[in-house]
């Protein structure tokens, strides 16, 4: 590849993720576990930034603390990753 996934990924939440804002990133199924690796790789040493993952799917109840989770990761300027599929549902 191009570096996408394990550069120029890394290198934008570092940007966007200041805490003011949400920072998202939507891969295909196929890569949100090389995806999850990469973030936790690059944000485990100098800058620490936690990669949670969203899973949502219309057959299974909703968190409770949705909400309170993402604000979690918007105000600590933290990563989260899903999925087109999941972000739809």
């Amino acid at each position: 590849g191009a570096g996408k996934t394990s550069v120029v990924s890394p290198l934008l939440a570092l940007m966007l993720a200041e805490g003011s804002r949400l920072v998202c990133l939507v891969v295909p199924q196929a890569l949100i576990m090389l995806s999850r690796s990469v973030m936790q790789n690059a944000f485990s040493t100098v800058v620490q930034k936690r990669v949670s993952t969203f899973k949502c799917d219309r057959s299974l109840d909703l968190e409770v603390n949705l909400s309170a989770r993402i604000a979690r990761v918007c105000s600590q300027g933290d990563i989260m990753l899903s999925t087109p599929g999941d972000v739809k549902s």
